[in-house]
């Protein structure tokens, strides 16, 4: 039971990792390029956040190094954890912290002092490599070749053991081997409708066990209730969005076009307002505990706008995913397949609506992440064309005042 406990912390891990990267993004060194490089020789003595395509640590960071996008090459040290979300990461240095990965490859052929958390792509603890904590997160493949300390916490299309693992191995998988001469510290707990290929020499210090996974013996009703909950979902969304279509096409038209025509701006700019919605939160829930404590009524004060928040964030998940769907319509426009917004709003909700549901239904860690993916750009869609809106509104104002002074 414990060990299950200990597959379900790394769920959540996974699906809380897009959090984990950008909440301390509140100060340090920001660089952004084509290429950012710390050479050999120098020193940061503080965080480092990156937007760049080529990210390269030669050198030291004394802190945390957290990746907006692109390829990661860690050949230094970072005395903190290294977060990247949307691209691939290589390790032949030292990370002292975690590493998180939402998205791409990982290659670890040096050392990680704590976890190494993926989601998404596929993960190699290379031969000589050592990772202090646990592997945990989900993948397509997965393959221990080096020494990790701790547990794997898994789920993944394939898992291979080939190396050193101090704990044990719990994991949802498609097919798991373990070779020859790898070792396992403790049990080896797996769900999988395979049996697992262990082979002669391998060391495992507990039991093998392996249980049916959570869809064995449901699969033939999988299609239709994925059919049903696809449909629901994509009426949902079209009902949503061409309601508001409806009253006004450019509540839906605008943000959408915002977000496909600068989709990298509207990322960092709805990690912003993702992360600040909760800090409201917090500090309104504080402020509502502090005055209620002094006095009754006047704690009231705080309660009411406490409750639109949570309300207002509740309508933007929802809102959020309308605006993907018509960040993708707009694409099939550009290409020429529809012009009419109406159409191409139906034609990008039945993608995003398919993607989503093929994503959950083959794996709910990458769904669930799919999902925080569009709430994160919807919201980024939202502030872009609130932007482009009082930019255009200052614009007209100042035309109309010097027509009025000439």
């Amino acid at each position: 039971m414990r060990r299950r406990r200990r597959l379900a912390t790394a769920a959540m891990m996974s699906g809380a990792m897009l959090f984990t990267i950008t909440a301390s993004a509140l100060g340090g060194d920001f660089r952004a390029g084509d290429r950012v490089a710390v050479e050999a020789g120098e020193t940061i003595d503080d965080d480092l956040y990156v937007g760049s395509g080529t990210t390269a640590i030669a050198g030291t960071v004394n802190g945390d190094l957290t990746v907006a996008a692109g390829t990661v090459d860690v050949r230094g040290t970072v005395t903190g954890s290294v977060n990247v979300s949307g691209g691939n990461v290589t390790i032949t240095g030292t990370v002292d912290g975690a590493l998180r990965s939402l998205g791409g490859n990982v290659s670890v052929s040096g050392s990680v002092g704590r976890d190494v958390v993926v989601a998404g792509g596929s993960a190699v603890i290379e031969d000589g490599a050592t990772v202090g904590g646990d592997v945990a997160g989900a993948a397509g493949t997965l393959r221990i070749e080096g020494t990790v300390e701790g547990d794997i916490l898994a789920g993944a299309g394939e898992l291979t053991v080939e190396g050193s693992v101090g704990g044990g191995i719990d994991a949802n998988l498609g097919r798991l081997r373990i070779g020859s001469g790898a070792t396992v510290g403790g049990d080896v707990l797996y769900a999988s409708e395979r049996e697992a290929e262990i082979a002669d020499g391998a060391q495992i210090g507990g039991e093998v066990e392996r249980r049916d996974p959570v869809w064995a013996g449901y699969r033939a009703l999988l299609p239709d209730n994925a059919l049903t909950a696809f449909l629901g979902a994509l009426l949902g969304l079209l009902v949503l969005g061409w309601g508001l279509m409806l009253a006004r096409p450019g509540w839906v038209v605008h943000p959408g076009a915002a977000l496909h025509a600068r989709p990298l701006l509207a990322l960092g700019a709805g990690l912003a307002a993702w992360i600040g919605q909760f800090l409201l939160l917090v500090v309104l829930g504080v402020l509502a505990a502090a005055a209620a404590a002094l006095a009754t009524a006047f704690g009231g004060a705080f309660i009411v706008p406490l409750v639109v928040v949570v309300l207002a964030i509740v309508a933007l998940i929802f809102l959020s995913h309308a605006y993907v769907a018509m960040a993708i319509g707009s694409a099939f426009g550009r290409v020429g397949l529809s012009t009419n917004a109406w159409l191409a709003y139906a034609l990008g909700a039945l993608v995003w609506v398919a993607v989503l549901a093929l994503l959950g239904w083959i794996l709910p860690a990458l769904g669930g992440l799919l999902f925080l993916f569009g709430w994160i750009a919807g919201l980024g869609a939202v502030a872009l064309d609130t932007i482009d809106r009082r930019r255009r509104d200052h614009a007209e104002a100042r035309a109309a005042s010097t027509m009025a002074a000439g």
